[in-house]
């Protein structure tokens, strides 16, 4: 539950998350100790998941396909 004065800035990433139906990756500290988590918007909400795994993390090339372009002056 976001704090009284953060409300409004809560409810906008809130809304901005869902409409571009985007995720984001954090990294936050917990009892002493570095996490990386990934925010996702939720029904009324925002959730986090915290990566524990590296099967969870993937690579950029898995992600976005390496292009084959030719360049030209």
């Amino acid at each position: 539950m976001p704090e009284p004065d953060a409300e409004k800035g809560y409810a906008l990433l809130h809304r901005g998350m869902q409409e571009a139906n985007k995720v984001a990756i954090t990294r936050f500290v917990m009892r002493g100790k570095e996490y990386i988590g990934a925010v996702n918007f939720a029904d009324g909400g925002l959730m986090m998941h915290i990566l524990f795994h590296q099967g969870e993390f993937k690579h950029a090339s898995e992600i976005v396909p390496e292009l084959d372009i030719e360049m030209s002056s």
